[in-house]
């Protein structure tokens, strides 16, 4: 039990620094999991859900709108001078998005690709307090290999303004791919201005290219009722692991919702990603705060026999900058009119 809840600490420890700010919450686990394992590895402290804080949104779903804090940028990110970005990671497009999501302040996901070629994955670094604990058969977690890429954005004004933000997701793409990054990825565009950064390729166990099969391309149906936004997650992740080729595991923590946050919500056929995104994109009734926008990261599973993927969700804000030159970041909502704001 140890090394499946570190499985999903190391899983999602990629996404934890992008808002550092957000209040802690503790990953979910297996039912009767020890709690050895919420630290992620090589940390600390208590993990913190990908930017998601139920202190920056009384609506649920993401950061509401005009809530403002400091600039942070997304924890592998190294800025060679404005505009000139590096970035170092085990999975550089999730940094990538986050990034991008920031810069264009609008919803940019990831759909990470089943790592298995011998090329493309190391063992985890574990904290030396994991390792004392473990038991003698206790093995260590497989990771994907640490990779990166430099690229170029234009300026924030224009980033802002831009009326196709896909062009400038998809140069990313390109420029990731040109410099021989493992896996291939596509952008995916959808919903109202929301995009996904999605594997369509990946080395296999013999170093060949295999297609990739996602987890949120399944078509899924469940009944609507009435639901909290918690359990509509939950039923979308348990139709798709139910029908899909891949199981996925809803790691957005419940205490980024508020109780009274309820939605009729069903699906008939549709695919995952569609219906995701209109749960998340709900719009308040008149007289209603904003509701922030959110993206999410699904992380494969390089452990699983299944290939199991884990869903996290992260909020959405948009960097400003201020009259005195420094720089902030302010939550992007959607409006009562349906348009995002």
């Amino acid at each position: 039990m140890l090394f499946t809840v570190l499985v999903i600490s190391v899983l999602i420890s990629e996404s934890d620094s992008f808002l550092q700010g957000a209040q802690s919450v503790q990953p979910r686990a297996p039912a009767g999991a020890s709690s050895v394992g919420t630290v992620p590895v090589g940390s600390s402290r208590p993990q913190t859900q990908a930017g998601v804080g139920t202190s920056q949104n009384q609506s649920g779903g993401g950061a509401a709108g005009g809530s403002s804090r400091p600039l942070i940028i997304p924890s592998g990110v190294r800025t060679i001078q404005d505009g000139q970005y590096s970035i170092t990671s085990a999975r550089p497009l999730a940094v990538a998005a986050q990034l991008l999501s920031l810069k264009l302040g609008v919803p940019v996901s990831y759909e990470d690709a089943t790592w298995l070629a011998t090329a493309d994955v190391t063992t985890a670094k574990l904290d030396p307090s994991v390792s004392r604990a473990a038991s003698p058969s206790f093995r260590v977690p497989i990771v994907p290999r640490e990779s990166a890429f430099d690229f170029t954005l234009p300026s924030l004004a224009e980033m802002r303004n831009s009326s196709q933000p896909e062009t400038i997701i998809a140069a990313v793409i390109e420029t990731y791919h040109r410099l021989r990054n493992p896996g291939q990825f596509k952008l995916i565009r959808f919903g109202e201005g929301e995009f996904s950064i999605a594997a369509t390729a990946a080395g296999g166990k013999d170093g060949n290219m295999v297609p990739q099969l996602l987890p949120l391309d399944t078509r899924i149906s469940f009944p609507p009722r009435k639901r909290s936004l918690d359990e509509a997650i939950e039923e979308i992740c348990a139709k798709v692991t139910a029908s899909g080729p891949i199981p996925l595991i809803n790691n957005a923590p419940p205490a980024m919702y508020f109780t009274n946050n309820y939605t009729e919500i069903g699906a008939d056929n549709e695919v995952a990603r569609d219906v995701l995104s209109r749960l998340l994109r709900r719009k308040p009734a008149a007289g209603e705060s904003p509701v922030g926008k959110a993206a999410w990261l699904v992380f494969s599973d390089p452990n699983s026999s299944t290939h199991s993927s884990v869903l996290s969700l992260y909020a959405v804000y948009g960097e400003v900058r201020l009259p005195d030159g420094s720089a902030r970041m302010e939550g992007v909502s959607w409006t009562a009119a349906g348009q995002p704001k």
